[in-house]
């Protein structure tokens, strides 16, 4: 079943090797859940796979794969999470270009509105 799901597509090959090397897919710890969770969502956005077939690729059922897709919409925002799947990231970037972890885009817009606040400041200081 597995090589029906994957075909001659070099990338999913690839990405099933790197699972049964490194994602452990009975564990319930914290780490290897997320990881998951962000394979599911990357099958899904990258490949566009329906969750039966995501549950095919992954040996998991489609309700699993609906329950883990909510999963990462949900925890996308926490730090710990991000941690957790940043190598992800980068191996296996999302197709949107998403590929900069968000804690790093939250960084970059901090750092702009600082620096428009202190030119701000600064201009009024001149103007007075």
């Amino acid at each position: 079943m597995i090589s029906k799901e994957i075909g001659n597509n070099e990338d999913l090959q690839r990405l099933k090797l790197w699972i049964d090397d490194n994602l452990n897919l009975t564990n319930r710890k914290d780490f290897y859940k997320w990881r998951r969770y962000y394979i599911m969502k990357y099958l899904k956005t990258r490949y566009k796979m329906s969750y039966a077939r995501i549950g095919g690729f992954l040996n998991k059922d489609h309700s699993t794969i609906i329950h883990g897709l909510r999963q990462y919409n949900l925890l996308e925002e926490y730090e710990d999470f991000n941690e957790v799947i940043d190598d992800l990231k980068y191996t296996f970037p999302m197709p949107d270009g998403d590929s900069q972890p968000k804690r790093l885009n939250r960084m970059i817009e901090s750092l702009a509105y600082l620096e428009q606040d202190v030119y701000k400041k600064r201009f009024n200081f001149i103007m007075k």
